[in-house]
């Protein structure tokens, strides 16, 4: 999602500018990346990822939702699943 912000810059400058130029062009191009921002923060909160990713120099901790999900992963990697 992080290509919205130039996505929007490109639509400034080709759309918006002819139509309004001078600060209104920059004051839209702005408008629709902040709510580009509040968009994917508002799906990151209503759509959480199933699983987290934390890296550490040794080892990597893998956090999962669904215990269904952990069991699984830990299995097709040959471990076992961390009690909760």
């Amino acid at each position: 999602m992080a290509a919205r912000e130039p996505a929007s810059l490109v639509f400034g400058i080709i759309v918006v500018l002819p139509l309004l130029p001078g600060w209104a062009t920059g004051l839209i191009v702005l408008g629709i990346c902040v709510l580009g921002f509040f968009a994917q923060a508002a799906w990151g909160i209503l759509r959480p990822p199933p699983f987290a990713v934390d890296p550490h120099d040794h080892y990597v901790d893998y956090e999962f939702r669904s215990p269904e999900r952990a069991e699984e992963f830990a299995l097709m990697n040959g471990a076992s699943p961390a009690p909760e």
